[in-house]
């Protein structure tokens, strides 16, 4: 055994006195002739309760940690106060908050892994210094005799498959948006070439008569807006995939090429940022592209680019969207908030979902149209 058995020993060489001392009592020389036996046992159940008590304890103890500290998940053993009453190695490897904090409510030594247990939810999201963890929950009661007196919670490491899930969950909307953007787009487009196709060959069956110039012209602008929408789907398809790896772009250098992508000469570009972030420079631009395309069809005659506090802003002074339509407005497949916007602000949001990024659109109090890029690095 690995503990200090030197009371025991003690102990059982005491409880053995009484033995020597019957033998003794056969002589008659000094001693009465009565029976020591008991003596030995009082002995050794006084030992028992006040010379190693603690050593007896220990034992059990002993063992739980080797057992616990075994096991690669973090384990945390609470008493019915809800404080910290043991933990293993492992714990302290993922959470090294909780060294040194048996004895402290969680909710002091880690208040955030505290809430996210509150929650009882059976998977929690951890901030652990520079990066998020994922884990599944799995709490146990202590019970002694029907009465819980604390309980027990293991945590299992599942970041890895939970990266996955959500990469998939990401792909499986884009994957959706696709086949939205596809039905409406090229399908509108199609029976807006078609009806004006009908007309221009009802007019030329009537007497010989020449199609009207204007008919040919829609039909000419319903063919060119499919090749634009053919353009956006094949970039769809492209941009569209969960970004693998990233790497530190200088986000004046990539606005200045989205700007230059653009065909747009009304509208003036103001750059309020001299900083970086974490991406794919061919993204990025196209993200801008698209941004600024959304904000010309907005009528907006300036649009400004910052970044704050981790934060895109994409501002303009063009036509504000109304807060019921910001929904439809982001959804492929819905001309909102009109048909020229196109897919614009869509691709806007599936590139920004590509990075790990959220997008909202608000409209500020001056009756402006701003798009919020919210950046949340991993």
């Amino acid at each position: 055994s690995e503990l200090d058995s030197k009371a025991v020993s003690i102990l059982v060489i005491i409880a053995g006195l009484p033995a020597i001392l019957d033998i003794l009592s056969y002589t008659g020389n000094f001693l009465l002739m009565l029976n020591y036996e008991p003596v030995g046992v009082a002995i050794f159940g006084v030992g028992v309760l006040y010379i190693v008590d603690d050593q007896f304890v220990a034992l059990p103890a002993f063992w739980r940690n080797e057992v616990i500290d075994g096991i690669n998940e973090p384990i945390l053993v609470f008493d019915k106060e809800d404080n910290i009453r043991e933990y293993n190695t492992a714990a302290i490897r993922h959470f090294p908050a909780l060294e040194h904090a048996a004895g402290q409510p969680l909710g002091t030594a880690f208040p955030s892994l505290a809430a996210e247990l509150n929650d009882e939810s059976d998977l929690v999201e951890v901030d652990c210094e520079d990066r998020t963890q994922y884990y599944t929950i799995e709490r146990q009661p202590l019970t002694i005799e029907a009465t819980q007196s604390g309980k027990v919670v293991i945590l299992s490491d599942v970041t890895l498959i939970e990266k996955q899930r959500r990469k998939l969950q990401r792909q499986n909307e884009q994957f959706d948006d696709f086949a939205e953007a596809i039905t409406h787009e090229l399908r509108n487009t199609l029976a807006i070439a078609s009806g004006y196709l009908d007309v221009v060959g009802t007019e030329i069956a009537e007497d010989n008569r020449s199609p009207s110039v204007d008919d040919c012209r829609h039909v000419a602008d319903a063919l060119g807006r499919m090749e634009r929408v053919t353009t956006d789907l094949s970039r769809l398809a492209r941009y569209g995939q969960t970004l693998d790896n990233t790497e530190t772009c200088d986000l004046q250098e990539i606005v200045n090429r989205g700007w230059e992508a653009t065909d747009i000469d009304d509208m003036f570009l103001s750059i309020e940022t001299d900083g970086s972030v974490q991406g794919d420079d061919v993204r990025l631009a196209e993200l801008f592209r698209n941004g600024f395309e959304f904000m010309c069809a907005m009528n907006a005659t300036i649009v400004s680019v910052s970044l704050d506090a981790g934060e895109i802003v994409i501002w303009s002074d063009g036509d504000v969207i109304s807060p019921d339509e910001i929904e439809r407005a982001l959804n492929y497949g819905e001309a909102v908030p009109s048909a020229e916007t196109g897919m614009s602000l869509p691709n806007v949001q599936m590139i920004a979902r590509s990075h790990g990024w959220k997008m909202t659109v608000e409209t500020a109090s001056d009756c402006a149209s701003r798009i919020y890029l919210c950046i949340e690095t991993e």
